[in-house]
């Protein structure tokens, strides 16, 4: 590997973190380093005024439609 590779991923639900290299990478040793990004924080990790801040900046910002589903067909159930 000749260069250096500095990506922003994210965990994916199965908590892990995928960095393609490529196939001509294979075998070579490598070291990862995995941090948050700076300046990211948890609700949990916010107080409640910088809480409400992030609300509000992201209040009403949904620009878009929700898909329609159709309805399921009913079931059938056995009689009472």
């Amino acid at each position: 590997m000749t260069t250096a590779i500095h990506t922003f991923c994210r965990v994916g639900a199965d908590g892990r973190v995928v960095v393609p290299v490529g196939v001509e990478e294979a075998g070579t040793e490598v070291e990862v380093t995995i941090a948050p990004r700076n300046g990211v924080k948890r609700a949990s990790e916010m107080t409640p005024k910088e809480h409400a801040a992030f609300i509000e900046t992201i209040a009403g910002k949904w620009v878009g439609d929700f898909p329609e589903f159709p309805d399921p067909p009913p079931e059938t159930r056995d009689p009472l």
